[in-house]
């Protein structure tokens, strides 16, 4: 009952406020935030790719973008499709195209780096949803790969 009493008095609080044009006494955490809208910027444009120089292949584990990146903005400014072969890496530069390779079954794929994942992370790479397919772990989640630059001779 007290609960209802409260209740009725914030909103007594609320619509006074409104009318006075007068800020709500009403606490902020009561208040629902308004809906921002987004801006959309066609301005991102995809860089060359990156000539890279690696003596040898990285090995590691690789991930997939979560259902929760579709249709974000990637750190390059490009917005993350888990329909094409893009990955993140911690140092890579933005348009480099690395050959990911999976141990396991020898299944290869070509990415292009679009993104940033923490150089703390425990994964050397993380790739769209449709590369995990390609190179079969989309349903672990995670896979054993090497990873190395794709050089201009084999472009």
């Amino acid at each position: 009952m007290f609960w209802r009493i409260s209740v009725l008095l914030s909103l007594a609080l609320v619509v006074s406020a409104q009318q006075d044009d007068k800020p709500s006494p009403v606490p902020a955490r009561m208040h629902k935030a308004p809906a921002r809208a987004v801006e959309v910027s066609e301005s991102y444009v995809p860089t060359p790719a990156q000539e890279v120089e690696w003596t040898s292949a990285q090995g590691g584990t690789a991930v997939f973008f979560s259902d929760n990146a579709r249709g974000k903005r990637s750190a390059s400014g490009a917005l993350i499709d888990p329909g094409e072969l893009i990955a993140a890496h911690s140092s890579l530069p933005f348009g480099t195209l690395v050959r990911v390779t999976n141990i396991k079954n020898g299944k290869e794929v070509t990415v292009r780096i679009v993104d940033r994942i923490s150089a703390s992370s425990s994964h050397i790479i993380s790739v769209s949803e449709k590369a995990a397919v390609d190179l079969d772990f989309r349903r672990t989640g995670i896979g054993q790969v090497k990873i190395m630059p794709v050089t201009k001779a084999e472009r």
